[in-house]
């Protein structure tokens, strides 16, 4: 619905009934309504229009809420997979499909959600060490393990790194 609401410029406010249906009016004064829900014969991730109330009238100039950074980074995620960097060409095609205008703060905003994503989190990283750690503790009892930080002016050094000793 996201992709509809983007790609046609029509900006709809959405209110959750409950977790099978959804309210989407329009934002502004024209009378349109949709009512949709679940269905359970079809799938769990497939919606069914219930009621159409009226035409809708919009302004295709208006800015979208939707069309934020965590959705545009969701449609760019497949592009940085492939070309591993943000250049003018991923830019383009949303100027392109969306008619859309990025900041320069939106676009940074993009490429960290986007990289966050791909290569993950550096905190949730720091995390698994500790939990690796744990685990090496429990297969060897008696033992301790620790996590050492290296400081980043140690040329030898390539970052974390588990500690066993007996």
């Amino acid at each position: 619905m996201t992709w509809y609401f983007v790609l046609n410029h029509k900006p709809l406010w959405l209110t959750s009934n409950d977790n099978q249906r959804l309210n989407v009016k329009c934002a502004f004064s024209c009378n349109f309504s949709l009512w949709i829900a679940k269905d359970d014969k079809l799938s769990e991730t497939d919606w069914v229009v219930k009621r159409v109330d009226r035409n809708h009238n919009y302004c295709p100039d208006v800015k979208i809420r939707l069309c934020n950074s965590t959705f545009l980074a969701k449609v760019l995620e497949g592009k940085f997979r492939l070309l591993s960097e943000l250049d003018l060409a991923a830019v383009q095609f949303l100027f392109q499909i969306f008619k859309i205008k990025i900041s320069r703060n939106s676009g940074r905003n993009i490429k960290e959600k986007v990289l966050r994503k791909i290569n993950g989190d550096d905190i949730e990283q720091f995390n698994l060490c500790h939990t690796y750690c744990q685990e090496l503790i429990k297969a060897h009892p008696g033992s301790t393990c620790f996590v050492e930080s290296v400081e980043p002016n140690k040329p030898t050094d390539h970052g974390l790194h588990p500690s066993i000793t007996n």
